[in-house]
């Protein structure tokens, strides 16, 4: 027979017919041929089957649809492969977290080690798809995210046709132009007829000889025709809403050419500072022309001139009394328990008097920024709280929205400010900051929007464009913001503030003087309207500031360096008390300080006496000239408000408008959207689980065993395998179960929450514990360390538990433990201790995952919890004692021992910190951990005490860099 033949035959036929074979060369042929069609075993993997649809699969018979094919999807594969998508393949080739570009199913790709729909990643057909880690998708295509054009990047990429200008892509044929006579130009310069001019060269108060528009020239400070007064000349048409109270002031309205005017003057004529139609500076030297001394320097201050409002509207004699015989108009309202409707109520009464008052000047009310809040531990009980307003809509910290970085949501911000301030008859807002907050122990930096100046720049002018109601500094339909705190309060000196005398110095070893003006002049090219100038001597700055004086008594600074070459045209406010602040001028009388401070080019006090300026003038240091030309300015700013023609509010809108549901929302939003997740990972290897235990939920699960079904002991938040996930939440309220004594913010939008569930198909119950004994995760909030801006004569540490390094008394070190304790507690109830007798304590539960959620007022030294500690031990004969964090030698230098992931939050509720930690509640297209680190987070107090204090993110190899933040 031929081989052919004997291949086609059964086996059992094959051993039949060997028996009667006895020739030796048949033999040995023979025996070749079973060697080939020899048996399936292990020992012959390709051997025959008996049963027909059988093969020979690793040396086993198998029916061959059992196998792994493009039908049966699910089928056997051999050793070391799996079935995937119809074919086998080795393990180690699928994607996964240690394979990155490993194999997907069909229609899948592999991004950052998971499988997504190839139609969901960036493309040209889908320009807002997925792109790796660390890359965005731009215009079609992913590019790395340091490389695009942005407020952190303004010299990146952008697409064909456009150019990276002020960082965002912008169409060439958009910017400042013949064609294109609005389109912008750089910072510090205005479009003037299609040319970019410095702003400083434009026709102004300081500036007589400065540029105007074709056709016009200036004229004493403003532009006009030649030969025309240009205070004559009617610059606005559409009739504003004029608002007089005349049945209690007896001031009534004027009908002048068909069109409605305000007769504040009460003289039943229209004077040029009633006629709503004119310059508002020339409406101003009107008024002051008319007005005695006392009346002009009674503008001169601003303070709590008129109290906190009263529950029924009566206005108290001490407040008639600052209206009417110190005639004061400029006035801050501390928010305390008055209503949004009991405030515009009162705020109408304090109106009315002064309506009635010679002149019917309005009174200018502002406020300190009060949308933004924080969590505090108290330092005795270690209970934590929030600052959050009852009166107001809470958004996160400034600081917040520049980890967001988005400017739409900045102006949101801004305007929702607007909308609340005006509803209850403030028209002034002390803020934004517009300081780079380069120095990290400084007391004050949740209040910048970060460390990148040009990202400053940009949020600085979202924010100002929100509060004043339109980017080119009109304000009659918004609040008027101040940009403080000039040249930039960030880079004091070893972090002290210069509220105290210890604090008095910004220093720049450096050089990085005018990196600090950056997000100052975007204030003044979106036009602010006022500008608060810090406390401090700007130190060894001979160019900018010679006279080596606090910055509001400065010539050099303000006038020529403010005003005459950045372009500043509008009101210097200065910070509360700043007389007494006059720092290298304490040997001079406060008087003579008064004088410098208008000489200088400021106008208005901060909380200080306006009878300084008085004194000033009777002793002769002071002169006509110097208190008409701050006395314009400030009333300036009123009439670019239109508060002469109606300062009057409706108390009905402020009940709707403060705290709407619409303003809520949104700032809830932010918070959340403002959350940086940093580490989300296990402290240690765990077989087949994943690395990382957030999002919290009770279905997700590592398939172990392929059988695309979870099983017992594959869920990956149910660390101790006992079919529940149970989370220990240590927050404001100690619950993942809100508290119904203590609704939150939007419980009435949203009702109470609860992120307990029962179990389901295939999904774990997710249920609150209050031990750590039974828990899988514990979810810890704690408060980075506090500063401190009053009296210190050091710079308070970043780390929980490090040494004040001065010699005065710092108060929140004490609170600052507390969280220490906390999170230390969690990592001796997993890993165990020894205590203070030498006892060894078990560990109550060593599958807990912890994690933090660290509030940011300034960023808290975390790399001891991060990295974990050497010893969690009490101290020898010291019960209940703790070991210090801020001890090098009790850091884990290697690092992976400690906390399971870390977030930052920048003022949050309860519900916003648990919608994130359970990835829920998602809003309109927008996505978690989307937000970034808008400084970085040093790894030790030792490297921020080397660090220069007017350098961006320069500290030595920090914990987390400038930018950093992940996903899920």
């Amino acid at each position: 027979m031929k081989a052919s033949l004997w291949r086609a035959l059964p086996l059992t036929a094959l051993l039949l017919g060997l028996g009667g074979c006895a020739n030796d060369t048949e033999t040995k042929t023979i025996e070749t041929t079973v060697e080939v069609i020899a048996a399936c075993s292990p020992t012959h993997p390709s051997g025959a089957c008996e049963t027909a649809g059988d093969i020979c699969y690793e040396g086993a018979c198998v029916a061959a649809d059992s196998l792994c094919s493009a039908t049966n999807l699910t089928g056997t594969c051999p050793s070391g492969t799996t079935c995937f998508a119809g074919g086998c393949v080795v393990e180690s080739e699928l994607c996964s977290a240690t394979n990155t570009v490993g194999v997907c199913e069909s229609g899948k790709s592999c991004l950052d080690g998971a499988c997504v729909a190839s139609a969901d990643l960036c493309s040209p057909s889908n320009t807002t798809g997925e792109c790796p880690d660390g890359a965005t998708c731009f215009f079609g295509g992913c590019i790395i995210q340091t490389e695009a054009c942005s407020p952190n990047n303004v010299e990146g990429v952008c697409p064909s046709g456009t150019v990276c200008f002020g960082g965002g892509c912008v169409l060439e044929s958009a910017l400042c132009s013949p064609s294109a006579l609005d389109g912008p130009c750089e910072l510090g310069s205005v479009c003037m007829d299609g040319v970019c001019v410095f702003r400083s060269s434009l026709c102004s108060e300081t500036n007589h000889e400065g540029l105007c528009p074709e056709g016009e020239e200036c004229l004493a400070g403003i532009c006009g025709v030649p030969a025309v007064d240009p205070c004559t000349v009617e610059v606005y048409k559409d009739q504003p809403t004029i608002g007089v109270h005349t049945d209690v002031t007896t001031k009534a309205k004027l009908t002048v050419d068909g069109l409605e005017f305000r007769d504040a003057s009460g003289d039943g004529a229209l004077d040029v500072y009633e006629d709503w139609r004119l310059n508002e500076l020339c409406r101003a030297k009107d008024l002051v022309s008319k007005m005695d001394l006392a009346q002009k320097i009674g503008l001169l201050s601003e303070g709590s001139r008129v109290g906190s409002g009263t529950a029924d509207g009566t206005v108290p004699d001490n407040v008639r009394t600052a209206l009417i015989d110190r005639h004061e108009r400029y006035a801050l309202i501390r928010l305390g328990q008055r209503s949004a409707t009991e405030l515009a109520t009162y705020l109408n009464a304090v109106q009315e008097i002064a309506e009635g008052d010679a002149w019917g000047i309005p009174v200018s009310i502002t406020a300190d920024p009060v949308h933004g809040f924080g969590l505090s531990t108290n330092a005795n009980s270690g209970a934590q709280s929030l600052s959050n307003s009852p009166i107001v809509t809470p958004w996160p910290y400034p600081l917040g929205l520049g980890a967001i970085n988005d400017a739409q949501t900045t102006w949101q911000y801004g305007d929702v400010v607007r909308r609340e301030f005006m509803a209850m008859g403030f028209r002034w807002q002390l803020g934004p900051m517009a300081d780079i907050a380069t120095e990290p122990r400084w007391a004050r930096v949740q209040n910048t929007f970060g460390v990148n100046a040009y990202a400053v720049a940009t949020h600085t002018a979202a924010c100002i464009a929100g509060f004043q109601g339109s980017w080119t500094g009109d304000v009659h339909d918004g609040i008027a913001a101040t940009m403080k705190h000039f040249p930039g309060a960030g880079p004091d000196e070893d972090g002290k503030d210069s509220h105290s005398y210890p604090g008095r110095y910004n220093v720049y070893p450096g050089g990085y003087f005018t990196y600090h003006q950056i997000a100052f002049q975007a204030a003044i090219d979106v036009g602010v309207a006022a500008v608060m100038p810090c406390y401090s001597i700007n130190k060894d700055q001979w160019e900018y500031a010679p006279e080596q004086l606090a910055a509001a008594f400065s010539p050099t600074l303000i006038t020529d360096y403010l005003k005459n070459e950045m372009g500043f045209t509008g009101m210097v406010t200065a910070d509360w008390g700043t007389l007494g602040h006059g720092y290298n001028a304490e040997s001079i009388s406060t008087a003579q300080r008064a004088a410098m401070f208008l000489q200088a080019g400021s106008h208005q006090l901060g909380s200080d006496s306006e009878s300084n300026f008085q004194t000033a003038y009777d002793l002769g240091f002071a002169t006509d000239a110097d208190i008409d030309g701050a006395a314009i300015k400030v009333l300036e700013m009123a009439f670019k408000l239109g508060l002469f023609e109606n300062p009057y509010v409706d108390p009905a809108v402020a009940g709707t408008e403060v705290r709407s549901a619409d303003n809520r929302d949104a700032g809830f939003i932010a918070q959340k959207r403002a959350h940086v997740m940093l580490k989300n990972n296990f402290h240690e290897e765990t077989g087949n689980r994943p690395h990382r235990i957030l999002p919290l939920s009770g279905a997700r699960y590592t398939d172990a065993n392929s059988n695309s079904a979870p099983d017992a002991g594959e869920y990956d938040c149910d660390t101790n395998d006992d079919g529940v996930v149970k989370v220990y939440f240590d927050g404001v309220w100690d619950s993942i179960v809100a508290n119904p004594d203590a609704p939150d913010d939007v419980t009435d939008i949203y009702g109470e929450y609860t992120y307990a569930s029962a179990a389901e198909t295939g999904v774990l119950a997710v249920q609150p514990t209050t031990s750590y004994a039974d828990a899988d995760v514990a979810v810890l909030r704690v408060s980075a360390r506090k500063g401190q801006y009053f009296g210190l004569d050091a710079g308070v540490p970043l780390s929980f538990d490090g040494a004040f390094p001065g010699t005065s008394n710092e108060s929140g070190i004490n609170a600052s433990r507390r969280d220490r304790n906390r999170i230390i507690d969690a990592l001796r109830a997993r890993d165990g201790y020894t205590d203070a007798d030498g006892v060894a304590v078990a560990p109550v539960n060593p599958n807990l995952r912890i994690v933090v959620v660290m509030h940011f007022d300034r960023p808290g030294i975390v790399r001891p919890f991060v990295n974990g500690l050497t010893t969690l031990d009490e101290l020898p004969g010291q019960p209940g004692s703790y070991p210090l964090v801020s001890d090098e030698a009790n850091i884990n230098q290697a690092g992976n021992t400690g906390i399971d992931a870390l977030l930052v939050e920048f003022g949050a509720i309860d519900r916003a910190v648990l919608d994130v930690l359970f990835n829920v509640n998602l809003p309109e297209g927008k996505t978690y951990l989307t937000a970034r680190l808008p400084m970085e987070i040093p790894s030790s107090d030792a490297a921020v005490e080397a660090q220069f204090e007017d350098v961006p993110a320069d500290t030595v190899n920090p914990t987390y860099r400038l930018g950093a933040g992940m996903a899920y």
